[in-house]
Parts: C-alpha cells; structure tokens; sequence
C-alpha cells in the first residue's frame, strides 16, 4: 500500500500548525516574509500613488461596511472596516447591530483624535456613507469625502480583498455568540491581521513592521 505523504500542518509545531489550519495562506506569506526580510529595501515605487507622508502628517482612509451577519440567537450584526491606505493598516473594526451615519462619524471621530486628520475620506456608496451628517462633519474637518462610482467595487479592491479574508476566516469560521463574542473575535483577527500578515505590495512586511520601516 502506498503511504500517504504527510500533510504541511502535520510536520509544524502545534502553534504553526493552528494558523494554517486557520488561514491556508499565512505559512506561505511567512515563507516569502522571510526570504525577503534578509535583503529588504525601502523602495520608491512602494510610495508611488499614496498619499500617506512618513510623518503620518498626511494620509487617506477607506471606510467600508460589511452586509449583515448573524448572531445564533438570530440577531443580526454589521461591521464597519477603516483602513489606512498607505501601510494597509486596519484602524478599526466597529461591530453592532445598526450602523447609521451617526455611529460612522462617532467612529472616524476617535479615529482622528488617536491617528490624526486624514487628507481624504474614501468609501462606497452606501447609504450611511451618502448622508449629509458624514458630509458635514467631512467639510468641517477638512477632510476630502470621496465616493468610489456605483457598481465598481474594484475602485476600492484594496479593502474588498481585505473584506475577502475577513469574511473566509472569521465570518464564515466561527459561529457567534453574542455582539460581546463578536467584538473580541473581531479584535484579535484585527491585532493578528495587522501584526502577523506580510503584503506582498508592502514587499513582504506586515502593515506595522512597513510602517516602523518608514
């Protein structure tokens, strides 16, 4: 009889072999991470077309909501995504079960008070998004509000493909319990998504090591 080949998760120590399990990708993107990390350059073309400076004086959001997902009591949650352009770094994930326009200004508001003012605001076109409360509170701010064209989600693929792994790793992998047991996967999804997850169009460095780099 022919013996079976064992598998990659199989000959990993047990911490490695649970993020595979998890995320297929990650011992790939840790494989490349590494043989970069020895020979990394700063390149220009890296910075090209963001707006983000080294200083973090200056620098674009998107901001995303994701459809509903429910909780197994039935109850239904959404989660708004903003993201900072330049390092790819998720800078918060709001989980509730309404979103409105009010509830997004309250979460860009903290946001810049941690992070600063951004030059831009970028997002869809959904209705929290298209109110005069986010346009309001955009001029008086300061801050560009820029909506991508409706039906062209690949204006914004940066956060789509992001939204992509959200929803194969934690929305479709866990079963949640309460609005509380969401927030907490949500947040260490969040920290390992930001700390853990080399780019390859950040040459192979997580969003924090390429925004310590610069």
């Amino acid at each position: 009889m022919r013996t079976q080949r064992p598998s990659n998760a199989s000959l990993m120590p047990s911490a490695c072999a649970t993020r595979v399990a998890a995320c297929p990708s990650w011992f790939t993107r840790r494989i490349a991470s590494a043989r970069k990390a020895a020979s990394y350059l700063v390149r220009d073309r890296l910075l090209t077309g963001f707006s983000a400076s080294m200083t973090g004086e200056s620098y674009f959001l998107r901001v995303h909501s994701y459809p509903t997902t429910s909780l197994t009591d039935g109850r239904r949650f959404r989660t708004l995504h903003v993201r900072d352009d330049y390092n790819r770094q998720l800078l918060g994930v709001k989980v509730d079960c309404s979103l409105p326009a009010s509830r997004v200004v309250q979460v860009l508001t903290r946001l810049v008070e941690c992070y600063g003012r951004p030059t831009q605001l970028r997002t869809d076109n959904g209705p929290e998004f298209i109110s005069t409360h986010l346009s309001d509170w955009c001029e008086k701010q300061g801050i560009d509000l820029h909506w991508i064209q409706p039906g062209k989600p690949t204006q914004d693929a940066y956060i789509e493909r992001c939204n992509g792994s959200f929803r194969r790793e934690l929305l479709d992998a866990h079963l949640f319990w309460s609005l509380a047991h969401a927030r907490q996967l949500v947040d260490e999804w969040m920290l390992d998504y930001n700390t853990q997850r080399p780019h390859q169009a950040l040459n192979f460095m997580t969003p924090i090591e390429f925004k310590q780099a610069a």
